[in-house]
């Protein structure tokens, strides 16, 4: 399950991001033995993941994060949202999901 720093579940969100930004999210996961958290790929948009305190970026639309080794925690994870420069308005729809591997 995914929540919000509050610990309220999340079921969807929508945000806009201007042309070029990259914005940063701040979610909480129940981290599972033979789990993986992981994005859609999606046009125009990347997506990318790490464990609070963690130094890299991880493509969470190529490569999923394992979360074994957290097992039995709630753990904040922070999410790179990167939008490519644009001309016009663009919708792009996309989850972020927690999934047995």
């Amino acid at each position: 399950m995914i929540y919000d720093l509050d610990d309220n579940p999340i079921n969807s969100f929508a945000l806009s991001i201007p042309s070029g930004d990259d914005p940063v999210l701040q979610i909480k996961i129940d981290c599972v033995t033979g789990y993986e958290f992981f994005s859609d790929a999606v046009s125009l948009l990347a997506v990318e993941a790490r464990h609070q305190g963690d130094v890299s970026w991880t493509n969470i639309e190529t490569t999923p994060i394992d979360l074994t080794s957290l097992n039995g925690l709630r753990e904040i994870f922070e999410v790179r949202l990167t939008a490519d420069v644009v001309a016009a308005i663009q919708r792009r729809a996309f989850s972020l999901r927690v999934q047995k591997a």
